[in-house]
């Protein structure tokens, strides 16, 4: 087993493949399993170390030696040539980042409560933050591409520029985009990580495995989920889910059912009927998507239904419903 294949096998960087190889080789044998715990302790130890601001690889393969005789371990040689590509590969990315990146980073952040924000990059894109999200960007972007990061959801509006792609960092996955105009979810707590796609078109892939990339047009939606580990394609958009950027929920042929969910994700609440028909009215109208009171009122008064809310808050709907 090359030293590398290890490497990247603790940094995630390989394949679902490679990460079977590697674990087959380590369950082979216990002097495989040794080996692999001495690499892996090491690794373990240089992620934790503190770099200085200009890299030194010296010091920091001098402070790699030092733990291993301290932890009383014997060194094979092997295993010292793991140490130092370990530290080189540490120091080597420090160093990158403090000469090539651009500082300082900045946070774009909006809280539960408040209403969606926008802010405008450097190089004239447009982002629109939805609440409990954060952008992380810099104040200038580096030569060869535009990066950013986002936690929970943005809407994106992309300058154009061939010769620097915009690059977003979401959760699992990263989109690639040259201009055009999306919508990105990617909440921590979400069981996906979805792209909406209005204008242009988007590479949306993993992060960590880009063989899994999908390609995304106007009108089409991607998806990754998480259990699975897959990305999925769909055809069409659904309005809805941008709501809280146009403020404007668009029902055509939607059941009451179909509603009630979209309206229980929009305004965090719950709704419920008595009449099983209720469930199966139609709606065919456009709302407010900042006006609750509003939108349940119409529902009930299209189809004159009582509405009530219970002590526990979930609006319940009463009546006949429709044939």
């Amino acid at each position: 087993m090359d030293e590398s294949q290890i490497i990247d096998y603790l940094n995630n960087h390989c394949s679902i493949e490679e990460q079977r190889a590697v674990e087959s080789w380590i369950a082979a044998s216990v002097d495989h399993e040794t080996l692999f715990l001495q690499i892996k302790q090491i690794w373990e130890s240089e992620r934790t170390m503190k770099q200085p601001p200009t890299p030194n690889v010296d010091v920091a393969w001098k402070k790699v030696h030092a733990r291993i005789e301290k932890q009383g371990k014997r060194v094979s040689r092997r295993l010292m040539r793991v140490a130092a590509a370990i530290s080189l590969m540490i120091i080597g990315a420090t160093g990158i980042y403090y000469f090539l990146a651009p500082t300082p980073l900045e946070v774009f952040a909006v809280d539960r409560s408040e209403a969606p924000k926008m802010v405008e990059l450097v190089d004239g894109s447009k982002v629109w933050l939805n609440a409990e999200s954060q952008l992380f960007f810099p104040d200038r972007f580096k030569a060869g591409e535009r990066r950013v990061k986002l936690i929970g959801q943005a809407y994106f509006e992309v300058a154009e520029s061939a010769e620097h792609p915009f690059i977003i960092e979401a959760g699992e996955t990263a989109i690639q985009v040259l201009g055009t105009t999306f919508d990105v979810m990617a909440y921590p707590d979400s069981s996906i990580c979805e792209v909406l796609v209005e204008s242009g078109r988007v590479a949306f892939y993993h992060s960590a495995d880009q063989r899994q990339r999908l390609v995304l047009e106007k009108g089409e939606t991607g998806r990754y989920e998480k259990a699975q580990n897959r990305l999925i394609k769909e055809k069409g958009v659904d309005v809805n889910k941008r709501a809280w950027y146009t403020n404007t929920l668009r029902f055509e042929d939607a059941t009451l059912q179909e509603v009630a969910k979209i309206i229980e994700m929009t305004f965090d609440v719950r709704m419920e009927w008595e009449h099983p028909n209720i469930g199966n009215c139609l709606i065919n109208a456009s709302f407010p998507a900042d006006d609750l009171d509003n939108l349940l009122t119409v529902i009930a008064d299209l189809y004159d239904l009582e509405l009530t809310a219970d002590e526990n808050g979930v609006f319940v709907l009463k009546g006949d419903g429709c044939e």
